[in-house]
């Protein structure tokens, strides 16, 4: 599905490798480091998927008669919890990685708001940092 060979990807999630003053070093991973590894692969594989299937669905929807663009539409999306089952299917996944999407944005937003307040009141606070693997 990646369209990459199979004992390359192997490879790549199971060893390092460090280049050197010219000199490659390749070393195994511990069963951490590659279980890191294939999950990073995921996470970077599944984010891609939603953001494409979320752009293709959106050009769908997009307007093809201008006299539609006044129409008013309104999405609901419930972002109450994050569930974790044995085998999630690709659904619980988009919900779940949605969820997570929102409450970033939606704490960034809280986080932002709550400094302007603080600085029209005159009060010093320091910088919130932004999440550092945040997309958002």
């Amino acid at each position: 599905l990646l369209g990459v060979n199979g004992t390359v990807l192997t490879e790549a999630l199971t060893h390092k490798k460090i280049i050197a003053k010219g000199e490659e070093l390749v070393s195994p991973l511990n069963l951490e480091q590659a279980s890191s590894a294939r999950d990073a692969l995921s996470k970077a594989v599944y984010g891609r998927t939603f953001t494409w299937l979320v752009n293709k669905i959106n050009a769908s929807l997009a307007y093809k008669d201008e006299s539609l663009k006044n129409s008013s539409v309104i999405g609901l999306l419930d972002i109450y919890g994050f569930e974790v089952f044995q085998h999630n299917s690709f659904e619980q996944f988009c919900i779940n990685y949605c969820n997570e999407k929102l409450q970033q944005l939606f704490i960034e937003l809280t986080l932002k708001s709550e400094q302007e307040e603080y600085e029209a009141e005159g009060i010093t606070v320091s910088h919130t940092p932004r999440c550092p693997n945040s997309n958002v």
